[in-house]
């Protein structure tokens, strides 16, 4: 699930329970909590007061994520299956094999 798609059930869902995320500090350690492993980990060092920011920042580090990971499947792709430069010997029609310089 999408961040953004996350902060809306959250809010969703808060309306069944306002005590529990009445206060900001609250609501973020909550919302906190319910991320992805790979985007919490934005929390661990801050103490957030402020939903808006938490939502803001977590969504920055969920592009940031996505982005990454589709910069290494593009280099994957260009350096080859094993990270190599793709040199791979030739077998002529004489039977002949060749490899590259």
């Amino acid at each position: 699930m999408l961040v953004a798609e996350y902060e809306y059930r959250f809010m969703e869902l808060s309306h069944f329970l306002p005590a529990l995320v009445a206060d900001q500090e609250e609501r973020c350690q909550m919302f906190l909590e319910g991320l992805r492993p790979k985007v919490r980990h934005l929390g661990t060092h801050t103490t957030w007061k402020v939903f808006a920011d938490l939502v803001v920042v977590a969504k920055r580090v969920e592009l940031g994520k996505s982005a990454s990971k589709g910069q290494g499947r593009r280099r994957n792709r260009s350096l080859g299956r094993h990270g190599g430069r793709g040199y791979r010997s030739q077998t002529r029609l004489d039977g002949q094999v060749m490899f590259p310089p």
